[in-house]
């Protein structure tokens, strides 16, 4: 999921990991257990945010909760 979050910045941000430190792709986290979600069961990413220093480009849902 990273990896297409990075190619996806990249492509549509000109974000580039190699010459610029102060990007980020990072996947936020919630758990679920038997379909709802709760405080514990297994983690499932719900969203992808993509930034460089300190302003978010881009917060794509992945999972309405």
């Amino acid at each position: 999921l990273k990896k297409l979050a990075k190619e996806y910045a990249k492509r549509f941000y000109g974000l580039d990991w190699v010459n610029d430190i102060d990007t980020y792709v990072y996947c936020n986290t919630k758990y679920a257990y038997c379909g709802y979600v709760m405080e514990r069961g297994c983690s499932f990413p719900y969203e992808v945010v993509i930034g460089r220093k300190n302003t978010d480009y881009e917060v794509i849902e992945l999972v309405k909760c």
